[in-house]
């Protein structure tokens, strides 16, 4: 799903089941109905796609995601089925360095699909996270301030798991950077099992309320699996910034 304007010209959430193909040079990202990616043969598509401006801005994606399973198989699945289409597509993955739920089930699966993973995390939270072992690049900071500084200044798009108290608040701190013009990068929702449907319905009481504007909606995009992350993010990369005077009070 992905928000954007209906025929009536209102805004809210509609199915975005359409299959998007990008030809990146001789390299084409399919998304098929079943919600997977298909890959061509060939050359990967990063190298072949390397003077391709879209895929120069989508080489590095941040994802947050819980240090908890979670109470259900499928937030799991989600995590290692995105960690497998990242490494596919030579995305690296920036993380917040844990080795426990999903962050860690994400991460060993982009490792063990011969991807990369540059794990971001604070010595403090090393003894209640544990670090994974065995990442490309580990990054230990001091506070959780610089963490997420890194994390967010090292990404070319953000991704969102189902998580906790520290997913939501890294997902509201790059919504608002994005409100305030500190980046234009891509973020992408994966509402797994209906997950973010809360948190849709909340923004969408903050904008009848008077707090966010309707155009703010436009700044993240929700799909329905990892199977739509990619597309989603070149699509949105390909885009760039469509709404003008973004910035206000509100």
């Amino acid at each position: 799903m992905s928000y954007g304007p209906r025929a009536n010209g209102s805004v809210g959430l509609r199915a975005f089941r359409a299959g998007w193909i990008f030809s990146l040079s001789c390299k084409a990202v399919s998304h098929n109905p079943q919600g997977s990616i298909d890959f061509d043969t060939g050359p990967g598509w990063s190298r072949a796609g390397k003077g391709d401006p879209v895929h120069a801005r989508i080489s590095k994606v941040c994802v947050y995601c819980g240090s908890s399973f979670g109470g259900r198989a499928a937030y799991r699945d989600a995590a290692e089925t995105l960690g497998r289409h990242l490494a596919e597509a030579e995305i690296r993955l920036i993380y917040g360095g844990g080795g426990v739920g999903l962050m860690g089930a994400l991460a060993e699966a982009v490792l063990n699909a011969g991807g990369r993973v540059t794990g971001i995390i604070p010595d403090f939270l090393d003894r209640a996270e544990v670090a994974l072992e065995g990442v490309t690049e580990l990054i230990r900071t001091d506070t959780m301030h610089e963490r997420k500084f890194q994390m967010a200044e090292m990404a070319d798009g953000f991704v969102v798991l189902p998580g906790g108290l520290g997913t939501l608040d890294e997902t509201f701190e790059i919504l608002t950077w994005k409100q305030l013009q500190l980046h234009d990068k891509p973020i992408i929702l994966v509402n797994v099992d209906g997950y973010w449907d809360h948190f849709v319905h909340l923004v969408e009481h903050q904008v009848r309320e008077g707090f966010v504007r309707e155009r703010y909606l436009h700044l993240f995009r929700i799909v329905e699996g990892p199977g739509e992350v990619i597309p989603a993010l070149l699509e949105a990369a390909s885009e760039g910034i469509t709404t003008e005077d973004r910035l206000d009070r509100i």
